[in-house]
């Protein structure tokens, strides 16, 4: 029923606002985003066709960040913004930036974003390094409490 409302709107160019006796014209573009594969869902009659090729004018593929060969300056781009949005100057140690470039960042942009966020947060130095990254960028398991107790850090705070 939606896609059908949206189709109506788009080839006719006029709207029905809700509990209005007529339709208002409307001059308006629409960008679209999905993660689907809608090719595949018009295959199958889960996306309608004719919706699909009036949508379709200009389409971008953006493969997953696992995928993608510059991720070394996506990475040098995204930590400049947050280093900088952090009041700090940092570089990058290398083990850490192997570490990151052979990640499959299952979230993709956003996820490197809150990485590099955090590691900004906590690193100490002027070069991020390894233990700087997220516990579960770096592979490691989570520590319970009680191995979090005895802890050389918490010990310092004590």
């Amino acid at each position: 029923a939606l896609q059908t409302r949206l189709l109506r709107v788009l080839a006719e160019g006029e709207v029905a606002p809700l509990g209005a006796a007529k339709t208002r014209v409307v001059n308006i573009q629409v960008i679209c985003a999905s993660h689907r594969d809608l090719a595949a869902l018009v295959s199958t009659g889960r996306f309608r066709e004719d919706l699909y090729f009036r949508l379709g004018c200009a389409r971008f593929c953006l493969p997953p960040l696992r995928e993608r060969t510059d991720k070394l300056a996506l990475i040098n781009r995204l930590l400049e913004q947050e280093a900088r949005n952090s009041g700090v100057s940092l570089g990058i140690g290398q083990a850490a930036l192997q570490l990151l470039l052979g990640y499959a960042w299952p979230g993709n942009v956003r996820q490197l974003r809150h990485v590099l966020a955090y590691a900004c947060a906590v690193c100490e130095g002027t070069t991020l390094q390894v233990a700087d990254l997220p516990i579960d960028i770096r592979g490691e398991q989570p520590q319970g409490l009680a191995e979090q107790s005895a802890s050389p850090e918490r010990q310092m705070v004590l």
